[in-house]
């Protein structure tokens, strides 16, 4: 699970480095990072959650 994550992040930074406008795409990515980190803590206390029960 987590070296799929890591995967597409770096397959993001990739095709982050070949954009020209950088800026942007930087944006768009922090962004799009900021929100799996997010859905992966929820998936976390999900688990947890779940190992509760």
């Amino acid at each position: 699970m987590y070296h799929e994550l890591r995967g597409t992040y770096l397959a993001f930074q990739r095709i982050n480095n070949q954009c020209t406008h950088r800026y942007r795409y930087t944006k768009i990515t922090s962004s799009f990072l900021f929100v799996l980190r997010n859905w992966q803590l929820s998936l976390h206390k999900e688990l947890l959650i779940g190992n509760y029960r």
